[in-house]
């Protein structure tokens, strides 16, 4: 009997707590304010993988740029160099996907390396899992925040 009742008290505490984090992550945040998405377009044809692209946005830039040994389960860099941008840039970020496949989370936050005049360099390491399919067909997702918009360019990769 006691060992019944400490079941039923269990099986109640993890009700509860899926009930309670349901609601905490299903909750709006309060501080948390909407921004709108600026497309960054290319100015040409762009391979990545080939040499630096220029995406812009009216008179704003970013100059994308892949270095070292671009494959999947090693290390490379991708440095942005961002132009024009009125404002302080409060964060940059690359996130890697494959449509209609689940690649995990390969989202990489780029870290500010310097600003010379009027010119913002930010740059990360990335490192990519291999897909189990085979496929190497990568969408990168460019995005940066800053001047209270999120300036956002989707670039296509073939990663093997």
């Amino acid at each position: 009997m006691k060992l019944a009742l400490q079941s039923v008290s269990i099986a109640a505490t993890i009700i509860f707590l899926i009930f309670t984090a349901k609601l905490y992550l299903l909750a709006p945040d309060k501080h948390s304010t909407v921004v709108p998405t600026v497309s960054l377009t290319a100015t040409s044809e762009c391979n990545l993988l080939e040499s630096r692209c220029l995406f812009s946005a009216g008179h704003r830039q970013v100059f994308l740029t892949l270095s070292g040994d671009v494959r999947t389960m090693k290390a490379f860099t991708l440095k942005a160099e961002m132009v024009g941008f009125n404002s302080e840039i409060k964060q940059v970020s690359a996130r890697f996907l494959m449509q209609s496949m689940n690649m995990g989370a390969n989202t990489f936050r780029l870290l500010k390396a310097e600003k010379i005049a009027n010119s913002h360099f930010w740059q990360a390491t990335i490192l990519l899992p291999v897909c189990v399919s085979k496929r190497t067909d990568w969408i990168m997702q460019f995005q940066l925040i800053a001047d209270d918009k999120m300036y956002q360019a989707l670039v296509p990769l073939q990663i093997k």
